[in-house]
């Protein structure tokens, strides 16, 4: 749409907007929402003000309320425009006003509109001539290229001409180059020769320059010229063979002499290719000659040959420095014959030695040959030689040699039921000592491999691979052993196990110790000489330590166990002493009893053989405490039985003296005494072996107190007994009433102090209460509740809550605690146990503590823990206590698993596998950390769960893997930095990389890449971009980076240099510019036909518009009615047109996508915004070539229009004067027939005027061929009701029999609405030129007839329209009609009659007989007989028999 159309649209739309809120004013129902709907809607358009500049004299004339220049404001605003009016007139002049200038507005548009089209149609017209223009212009530069194709002939065939000749004069000078060069080389092959043949004696550096440019060259020349000459070839080669033995023997003389002509010398035998020849003949003349033969020991031999080598290259330097000849490029030619002549002196004079037979020798050999390598100056550029020599020494078989007898012994000693003992060898003040053969083996194998004299660097890792494999081999034996004598019992019966066990113990710290010694004195110097770090070394050593010290401990308690065990046996003397006293009237003991003699004489004989076996004092005073401590558990338990018996028999013996009355009996030297004295005495002196011993010994304290004699308690059965003995004497006796009076007299008198007991029946003083309470705590363990002290003692509760109160302040050994009474040799028991528990286990939970001894929590922590650090020898962390060896093999264990960790492993794991708290945990950490033995370091925070340990070979490795991957690929994942748990990749990044490196690095989400790469993938992306405009980023980029947030960060990056490429969101996929224009290439077909259809499809809406408009020249100012908003039909006239072609001018997202699909190559992902960047491009060359194909159709539409009306109008013109004089021709005859002549007009000449009419007003072709149905349809499917209706009327009225209603009918389709046609009925004059014409017509017709029916009825019509001046429209029934007519007229003649009626008979008889062949040519005889009537030619009928001819 033009800018004067939507200016116009634009206003006409506010004009109706504010007619319509005037209408709407009248009935008081607008509102300022509506107005500034209205205002928001239509203040946005642009009006053109060109409108109302074309009425500015109609304006001028209307007086108008308002100024029409406010519509043509961009900010117009009707609410605004509404207040200024109605200032000076009312709504209804307002409404009536915007109604006058709406008409003038309208009138202005019609008006521009019709001269738009007459432009059109005019342009249609100059556009005539234009084909015939580029026609011209293509055949005129069709000529000039054939000229200029003809001219360019004949230099194209000079070009050739001079490249032919071109060719063979370069072939020519090839030619004479190659023989010029062969020329050149026999002169230089003579000169060579006569420099050889002229060789002076005495060498001179002029003369040897000139032989060396002759000798160079002969070379040069040869290598250019292409030899084909035998005899040349063979000069060559003898010439140059002499060229080397003279230098050859030039370069012996020079070396021998003062070296001045070695450079030239050696320039000569390089460029013959003779360095090998000459390399040989050095070694023979020169250096085998300085050396000699070997004549006695071959080290000397050796020493004295690399001490010559070395003086002869330091005497040839010399030689040329003196000379001023640089020794740059000789000297590798020098070290070439010396160090060979090394390699062949080692092959031919040390055969026995680079394969060892004699190890020292080989090691003497192998040293000085090692440090003539690394003294051996410019080593990087003999480096092959070098190692020529040094691989001639056979280190494998030397290897074998040194180690193999010691792996044989030790294959051969490793049984562990045949150990050897050392005996009677002398140590050294500071070795340690060594008791078995194995243990001595070991020791030695390392001292041997690792000395001085067998050593050899190149032998490192095999030699600490031996180590291991020894040190490995030590550790089986020792667990062989503990498994044959220990776990299997295999053990001889004379065979004192812990004897064995001390002496193995003694090896073990022994090895431990000597191979710390080795290596720290011997092993580590050597490694570090190879510039390696020991740690890892050291690890593997402190595991074997760890190893070594896991198997001692074990070893002694295998110890402890068998000396307890031999000590059991001798302390079952305990059970015989009352075997010793009982009915045996024995003194009472004075001394220990002999089995606690020979206890402490197997104790002395146990330290004393771990001190022979040199045990560290503090593991001899250890294993002897724990010696002790299980003896004396032992001597207890058994004591405690004999206590128990004699406890139980004394019990026996009371109840009996009761019974007896003998109170007066002594039993202080009874059986019984005797043998707790005998108790008392071993307990006295195992208590005081305990308190040597730092032993617990409240348990034997208890059996002590408990080997005393016992108090009596005092109970009114004793009084009573007591005071019947009294009164027998005088003869009387106590009642029992007068024995309670009695004990109530002396409780009043305050002579005794005794309560009652529960029942009443009992008497017991405070401090037998005391004692009974003592002795039931003690009796009960040590531990007893209040509750059950007065059960148990028949005594109220609050006496024995007073004495429990006054024992525990009375007596420090006894406590009261949540009312218990509980004794220290309970708490000592306690803590013992707890030792006991803690030594066995190491670690101990306290709260299983107070479940296992059914404590409270109050006892456990105010009594037992407290004592924590003293009696119980532990640490206590949170909940569980420890000792102190548990946590030093905790500690020995973290080492071990820091030390074996080779990949970053979580703390918590570490943590997992150990009963340690988190605090001492890192408390055991740290210790190790100060000692530095922790081989990495943390990551994270400490109390993190993703702490993590990271060991330093690991982070060594993965600082190699990263850089090696990266300089490799130049790509790494991100996934593979978290995999190897590095958690900042960019700082480690920086860290491991140069700054320039770091700086030219790319980060992707998932991976980091190279500037390398990066510019690898943008070259190829670029590339593929410039051949086909798009390209799929996955393609180019490494598998590591195909996440979404990669393709967006390298599509970004590429678009980033790259402006005119294009991206797709959420896909992978870029494209240029260049691809859009591709796409629209590829939617032109589209395109093309989409036009053709809107052409077609518009160009049937506007014909039918065309035909339905009607004519309104003031646009229903009293005809129109209104429509909803106020709109007339005008606008409804003006609009839909370009509306309707803008709907139709419309591609489809899904169309364009399907023609892309099917005409290119772009890639689906990409259609859709293809689609979009293409459409309006589309949809704007779809409207461009629309109205191209509109305007031209339009031009050929009004020519077709004019010629289709032309043709129209001659035809039917033509036919309807021929209807007219036909009509007058059938009304000459009868009713009747002339009736059946309408009747056949009608259904001939009529019905095809009629089907003209109308295939030109329903534009359809071949309407003749249409059935009646169908013609029917077409004529319902005229939408003009008016042509239909014509149309109709005239097909009508060719079903009646009178010709009136059809000249009705064609009047109706003439006129100005249907066709226009100028049709009329011919007057007299024009029907008779009519029928001249149709006579002349029919007589050229009879002319060229060949069939007689046809003949006979064209020359009745001929004859009628010439002598009755009638033109007849007749079929062949209408013959006899018609001949009957032709006798009455009075020029016919009787021959002519008769010629026309004989020519019907024979027609007729023709159709009767169509096969007869006489008839058939008599037939023929007749229509040329009523030609030659017809012609006025006069004729004579001679039937001739040969030929059956008529001759006139």
């Amino acid at each position: 749409m033009s800018p004067f159309h939507l200016c116009v649209s634009v206003v006409m739309r506010q004009l109706f907007l504010l007619a319509f809120i005037c209408d709407m004013s009248d009935y008081g129902i607008i509102t300022m929402e509506t107005m500034t709907t209205v205002t928001s809607s239509g203040g946005s358009a642009k009006t053109n003000h060109a409108i109302f500049d074309s009425q500015s004299n109609l304006l001028a004339e209307s007086h108008l309320c308002f100024n029409k220049d406010h519509f043509s404001r961009t900010d117009f605003n009707v609410e605004r425009f509404l207040n200024l009016v109605r200032r000076r007139a009312s709504l209804q002049q307002i409404h009536n006003d915007l109604r006058v200038y709406l008409k003038i507005v309208q009138n202005s548009m019609i008006e521009l509109i019709n001269d738009d089209y007459a432009d059109f149609v005019n342009l249609s017209s100059n556009l005539v001539g234009l084909k015939e223009t580029v026609d011209k212009l293509t055949n005129d530069i069709e000529t000039i290229w054939d000229d200029f194709c003809s001219s360019t002939q004949s230099i194209k065939q000079s070009t050739e001409f001079i490249e032919q000749k071109t060719a063979q004069l370069t072939e020519c000078r090839k030619a004479q180059c190659e023989i010029r060069g062969q020329i050149f080389l026999i002169k230089a092959i003579e000169r060579l020769a006569d420099k050889i043949v002229s060789c002076p004696k005495k060498m001179e550096q002029c003369w040897l320059q000139s032989f060396v440019d002759a000798v160079v060259d002969v070379v040069l020349w040869f290598s250019k010229v292409n030899v084909t000459d035998d005899k040349i070839a063979t000069a060559y080669t003898k010439c140059l063979a002499r060229v080397r033995k003279l230098t050859e023997h030039w370069l012996i003389q020079d070396l021998k002499g003062d070296c001045c002509f070695i450079e030239k010398i050696l320039s000569i035998i390089t460029l013959n290719k003779s360095t090998d020849s000459a390399v040989s003949c050095v070694m023979t003349e020169i250096i085998a000659e300085c050396i000699g033969e070997p004549k006695g020991n071959l080290g000397d031999f050796l020493d004295e040959l690399y001490a010559t080598i070395r003086k002869l290259r330091e005497d040839w330097l010399r030689k040329m420095a003196n000379s001023g000849v640089p020794p740059t490029n000789i000297s590798p030619f020098l070290d070439n014959c010396l160090l060979t002549f090394v390699v062949s002196s080692l092959d031919q004079h040390f055969g026995s030695v680079v394969v060892p037979s004699d190890n020292r020798l080989f090691h003497r050999c192998y040293m000085t040959t090692c440090n003539f390598i690394s003294n051996w100056p410019d080593a990087a550029k003999s480096r092959s030689v070098l190692r020529l020599i040094r691989n001639r020494f056979n280190l494998v078989v030397y290897f074998k040699l040194e180690t193999q007898h010691f792996l044989s012994q030790l294959e051969d000693q490793f049984d562990p039921s045949i150990v050897k003992l050392i005996v009677n060898e002398e140590n050294k003040e500071w070795e340690e000592k060594i008791f078995y053969h194995f243990s001595k083996l070991v020791v030695d194998a390392l001292e041997r491999i690792w000395s001085d004299e067998v050593y050899l660097p190149t032998l490192s890792d095999k030699l600490w691979d031996f180590t291991l494999k020894v040190l490995i081999r030590y550790l089986e034996w020792i667990g062989g052993i503990k498994s044959h004598y220990w776990i299997e019992k295999k053990a001889p019966e004379d065979c004192e196990i812990w004897r064995m066990f001390c002496a193995l113990c003694a090896d073990c710290a022994a090895v431990d110790s000597r191979a710390f010694g080795i290596a720290l004195s011997s092993i580590w110097p050597k490694i570090r000489e190879h510039e390696l770090d020991v740690t890892v070394f050291g690890q593997c050593l402190s595991i074997f330590s760890t190893k070594i010290a896991e198997a001692t401990q074990e070893f002694e308690k295998f110890i402890v166990e068998d000396a307890v065990k031999s000590l059991a046996k001798i302390l079952d003397g305990v059970c015989g002493i009352p075997r010793q006293y009982r009915w045996t009237k024995k003194p009472s003991p004075t001394e220990i009893s002999p089995y606690v003699t020979e206890t402490s004489a197997a104790l002395i004989l146990f330290k004393d053989e771990m001190n022979r076996c040199c045990w560290n004092e503090e593991n001899v005073t250890s294993v002897h405490k724990e010696i002790v401590a299980k003896s004396v558990e032992i001597f207890l338990e058994k004591a405690h039985e004999v206590l128990k018996s004699v406890e139980q028999t004394e019990t026996s013996l009371q109840r009996f003296k009761r019974k007896s009355l003998a109170v007066n009996e002594n039993n202080a030297d009874s059986d019984e005494n005797k043998i707790r004295r005998q108790l008392l005495l071993d307990l006295n002196y195992f208590k005081t072996l305990a308190v040597s011993c730092q032993i617990e010994i409240s348990h034997l304290e208890t059996l002590l107190l408990r080997a005393n004699p016992p108090t009596e308690m005092i109970q009114i059965s004793k009084v009573t007994e007591s005071v019947p003995s009294e009164a027998d004497n005088t003869g009387e006796t106590l009642s029992e009433n007068n024995c309670v009076e009695l004990v109530s007299m002396l409780v009043k008198s305050k002579t005794i102090d005794i309560l009652f007991t529960t029942d009443g029946k009992e008497y017991v003083t405070r401090n037998h209460l005391l004692n009974e309470v003592k002795n039931e705590c003690i009796g009960r363990d040590g531990r007893v509740s209040l509750y059950d002290l007065a059960q148990s003692l028949n005594v109220d509760y609050e006496h024995i809550e007073s004495a429990v109160s006054v024992i525990s302040k009375q007596l420090p050994t006894f406590i009261l605690c949540n009312a218990e009474l509980i004794s220290r040799d309970y708490i000592d028991s306690l803590c013992k146990s707890l030792n006991e528990q803690l030594m066995d286990a190491g670690i101990v939970c306290i709260s299983q503590l107070a479940k296992t001894w059914d404590l409270p929590t109050e006892i456990l922590n105010n009594l037992v823990l407290v004592e924590v650090g003293s009696k119980v020898d532990a640490i206590r962390d949170g909940d569980a206590l420890y000792t102190r060896s548990y946590l030093s093999a905790q500690r020995n264990i973290i080492r071990a698993m820091l030390c074996g960790l080779t990949k970053v492993t979580p703390i918590v794991r570490l943590q997992s596998e150990l009963q340690l708290t988190n605090a001492l945990f890192w408390s055991l950490f740290d210790e190790l950390n100060a000692m530095k033995e922790v081989p990495g370091k943390i990551v994270g925070a400490r109390t993190s769960s993703h702490c993590l340990y990271h060991p330093n070979i690991y982070t060594t490795l993965v600082k190699q893997y990263i850089l090696k991957t990266f300089l490799q690929e130049g790509v790494l994942s991100l996934v593979v930095f978290k995999k190897l748990s590095v958690s900042e990749p960019r700082i480690y990044m920086k860290e491991i990389l140069q700054n320039a490196e770091y700086l030219a690095l790319i980060y992707f989400p998932s991976a980091i890449l190279s500037a390398k790469v990066w510019n690898e993938i943008e070259g190829a992306v670029k590339e593929e971009m410039n051949s086909k405009s798009v390209v799929d980023i996955r393609l180019h980029v490494p598998e590591i980076i195909q996440s979404k947030a990669d393709i967006e960060q390298a599509v970004a990056s590429l678009l980033r240099n790259n402006e005119n490429w294009l991206f797709v969101s959420d896909t992978s996929y870029i494209y240029s510019q260049q691809l859009l224009s591709v796409a629209m290439k590829a939617v032109d077909g589209l395109i093309n036909s989409r036009a053709e259809e809107i052409t077609s499809v518009w160009g049937k809406q506007k014909a039918l518009k065309k035909q339905e408009k009607k004519q309104d020249d003031d646009w229903g100012t009293t005809k129109s009615r209104k429509t909803k908003g106020g709109k007339g039909k005008a606008v409804k006239k003006v609009l839909p047109e370009e509306t309707s072609l803008d709907l139709l001018i419309k591609l489809s997202d899904e169309e364009l996508i399907k023609e892309l699909k099917r005409a290119s190559d772009i890639p689906n992902e990409l259609l859709e915004d293809v689609v979009d960047q293409i459409q309006i491009n589309a949809e704007t060359l779809l409207r461009t070539r629309t109205e191209l194909l509109l305007h031209s159709m339009q031009t050929v539409s009004v020519q077709d229009q004019k010629r289709a009306h032309a043709q129209l109008q001659e035809t039917l013109s033509t036919l309807y004067d021929n209807i007219c004089i036909f009509e007058d021709g059938a009304s000459a005859f009868e009713d009747t027939v002339a009736a059946n002549l309408k009747i056949h007009l009608l259904r001939t000449l009529c019905t095809y005027f009629a089907n003209n009419v109308l295939s030109y007003v329903s534009r359809t072709q071949n309407v003749d061929a249409l059935t009646t149905k169908a013609r029917n349809e077409t004529i319902a499917n005229i939408e003009n009701a008016e042509n239909r209706n014509a149309v109709e009327k005239l097909f009508t009225a060719l079903s009646t029999k009178n010709l009136e209603p059809f000249h009705d009918a064609v009047f109706g389709v003439c006129s100005s609405a249907v066709c226009a046609l100028n049709l009329k009925m011919p007057d007299k004059k024009q029907r008779m030129e009519l029928i001249k014409i149709y006579e002349d017509q029919l007589v050229s017709q009879l002319r060229d007839c060949t069939d007689p029916p046809s003949g006979l009825l064209l020359t009745l019509l001929i004859l009628l329209a010439r002598n009755e001046k009638i033109a007849v429209h007749a079929s062949g029934k209408f013959v006899s009609h018609l001949i009957a007519k032709v006798e009455r007229n009075p020029k016919t003649s009787a021959e002519l009659t008769e010629l026309l009626a004989s020519s019907q008979k024979m027609v007729i008889s023709s159709m009767q007989a169509k096969d007869d062949v006489s008839l058939i040519a008599k037939l023929n005889e007749k229509l040329v007989a009523l030609i030659a009537a017809v012609n006025g030619f006069e004729y004579v009928e001679k039937p001739t028999v040969d030929n059956g001819v008529l001759e006139f």
